[in-house]
């Protein structure tokens, strides 16, 4: 699969376009069986085999975008461009339970602004 990425990344990208993917990875494996680089059991098994690419980012274990950019800020201060670049591992003593209670929280009070609003005819929340 890799093999047919260069001539047009974005185009033959697996996880975005997986038939022309497909197709790409194909006709390369048929060229290189044509020049002789695999035999024909190789180029039979390489062209029967399915396209298993699939996205694997980073998973979010924590909804805490405020609190990320705290410490995104913090660390910059200090390493400057080589946060982004130094494979650093970061670890915080954020108490995940009270996030997800603050979370919460904080949407539950937007939502009953929200209706109060609604119900009252107010274009502008009340002040406090």
């Amino acid at each position: 699969m890799i093999a047919g990425l260069p001539k047009a990344p974005s185009a033959y990208n697996p996880i975005t376009n997986p038939t022309r993917a497909l197709e790409r990875r194909n006709w390369i494996l048929k060229r290189m069986h044509s020049l002789s680089f695999i035999d024909d059991q190789a180029y039979e098994e390489a062209v029967s085999a399915p396209v298993t690419a699939e996205y694997h980012g980073t998973q979010i274990e924590l909804y805490a975008p405020y609190v990320a950019e705290m410490v995104r800020n913090r660390l910059y201060e200090h390493f400057q461009d080589a946060l982004y670049t130094d494979g650093l591992k970061v670890y915080t003593t954020l108490d995940s339970s009270m996030q997800v209670a603050a979370n919460k929280a904080l949407e539950k009070a937007c939502l009953l602004t929200l209706n109060v609003m609604v119900i009252s005819g107010r274009k502008q929340p009340p002040k406090t």
